[in-house]
């Protein structure tokens, strides 16, 4: 299969206050190893930091400062796909995009933005629809936090065909209770988008964050 074949867009916004965190599907890894928190690209502001992520790659985050990593997950699941150029070719896929979120090295929070689209060509590019769309696999990993405000939406909306681009959004915001106090710890948003152009990848956005006491 080539693979420009299932190149999609993952776009993740993190806004993160005190102890933020987030996550995507899969055999997603309890912990990280020395190795790969050593290797993890160092993210020194919060300012937006562009990624291209292809099928089946990812990408961890050192939050300097922090404890905080954050894995950047970008996934599809193909049913069928062309083996040949053909205009007149339809194939179904599942993209998934959505992050790991690591404090000291431990799995803490998933968020996963899942997504079936049909394509009315033989490449991962718009005209398409989206068939469904779903949080599964979306939870917490860790004792004391909890997602509240789970929703998608998604442009256009279910079985409409689109010819230039669009998107399927996932948001919500993770709490954190400690010692009986309870409070956001940070407000989530995975995009996944279709545009004719193919996949243009892009990463998070990662507001204020402040290292725990």
């Amino acid at each position: 299969m080539k693979k420009n074949l299932l190149i999609t867009v993952c776009v993740l916004t993190v806004l993160l206050t005190q102890f933020g965190l987030a996550s995507a599907q899969g055999e997603t890894p309890l912990s990280l190893t020395p190795a790969e928190m050593e290797d993890a690209i160092p993210i020194t502001s919060p300012n937006i930091r562009p990624l291209v992520l292809e099928t089946g790659e990812r990408a961890l985050y050192h939050v300097d400062g922090s404890e905080l990593y954050i894995e950047v997950v970008n996934l599809s699941i193909p049913n069928n796909p062309p083996s040949s150029p053909s205009l007149a070719a339809t194939w179904t896929t599942t993209q998934v995009c959505g992050v790991n979120a690591y404090v000291s090295g431990l799995l803490v929070a998933v968020l996963v933005n899942r997504a079936n689209v049909t394509y009315y060509t033989s490449t991962a590019k718009a005209p398409a629809r989206w068939n469904w769309y779903d949080l599964k696999g979306t939870k917490t990993n860790a004792v004391g936090f909890s997602w509240v405000g789970l929703s998608q939406t998604s442009s256009p909306g279910v079985g409409v065909k689109f010819n230039s681009s669009g998107w399927v959004q996932a948001q919500g915001t993770l709490n954190r209770c400690l010692a009986g106090v309870c409070g956001p710890q940070g407000y989530f948003v995975s995009y996944l988008t279709d545009v004719t152009q193919g996949a243009v990848g892009k990463s998070d956005k990662i507001g204020a964050w402040t290292k725990p006491n």
